[in-house]
């Protein structure tokens, strides 16, 4: 019998190693100045600086491949940043807003033809990069994205080139226009913005692993004071609350290096902006 296997990877880099590991680092003098408040400042900065950074790998990486420079296989600097930016594409079906000339043009910069109206549709809030757009019905059709005002203006002004149900265009601004408006629905698929990960399991619904797509990288602790010890305040990890950063684990020192530096530049610790420089 057969049937379908998943791999599935874990991208998850624990927000408590990351804490332990950066206070460790910067206290160079144990005074403290790491507290989970700094910590959670920089955390979503730091990691969408990696994520942006995987963008900015990828043409090293085509130009090593095409110089025959790239190793194979596993050890293929291409295969790697293509593996890192797959976790993050995403699938949606966006529904129309609205039919309106009026409505389409608002906040805009271009002009729609008498005869040229427009659907609207949202963009998704954690909206990155668009991949592709196509219609959300049994033929798929390819939409074509164009991200100039001027150039849909001339595309809807022009005899040849005006848009149809066949051959539709999408002008990608503030909002998503589609022309023309026999597409109430489409296919969107994106690259998503990293978010966080849930450390532990909390109740039926949300396991540990899982995306939450409300919250960033957070460090949460409870605090306990005790007077017996030599300190009298105890900092523990409060799980429930932690959520851990949305990277792959080979992304961990990096990270850690990327938040000292930030934490460096932000308290003007030449130590921290020379050891990350």
């Amino acid at each position: 019998m057969g049937g379908f296997f998943f791999l599935y990877i874990c991208y998850m880099i624990s927000v408590v190693e990351v804490y332990n590991n950066l206070r460790d680092y910067c206290n160079k003098d144990q005074k403290g100045f790491v507290t989970p408040a700094v910590f959670n400042s920089f955390a979503g900065l730091a990691q969408q600086q990696l994520f942006n950074g995987m963008f900015s790998a990828l043409p090293n990486a085509i130009a090593a491949k095409r110089k025959n420079m790239d190793p194979a296989r596993e050890k293929s600097l291409y295969k790697q940043v293509e593996e890192d930016m797959a976790y993050f594409v995403d699938r949606v079906i966006l529904t129309a807003l609205s039919v309106s000339e009026d409505t389409a043009t608002e906040g805009d910069d271009v002009e729609v033809e008498d005869d040229q109206e427009a659907l609207i549709f949202k963009k998704p809030a954690d909206l990155s990069k668009i991949i592709s757009m196509t219609t959300n019905d049994s033929d798929r059709t390819q939409i074509e994205v164009c991200y100039n005002a001027e150039k849909i203006d001339r595309i809807l002004r022009s005899n040849l080139s005006t848009p149809t149900t066949d051959y539709p265009v999408a002008l990608v601004s503030r909002t998503i226009e589609v022309f023309p408006t026999d597409i109430s629905s489409v296919a969107l698929k994106y690259y998503r913005q990293p978010r966080s990960k849930f450390a532990v399991t909390i109740g039926d619904d949300m396991q540990a692993g899982d995306t939450d797509r409300l919250s960033m990288p957070t460090y949460s602790v409870y605090t306990f004071t005790n007077s017996e010890l030599h300190y009298n305040q105890v900092d523990v990890p409060n799980l429930t609350e932690c959520r851990n950063f949305e990277l792959p684990e080979h992304h961990k020192n990096d990270l850690v290096i990327a938040m000292a530096s930030l934490i460096g530049i932000s308290l003007r610790d030449e130590f921290l902006m020379t050891k990350t420089a």
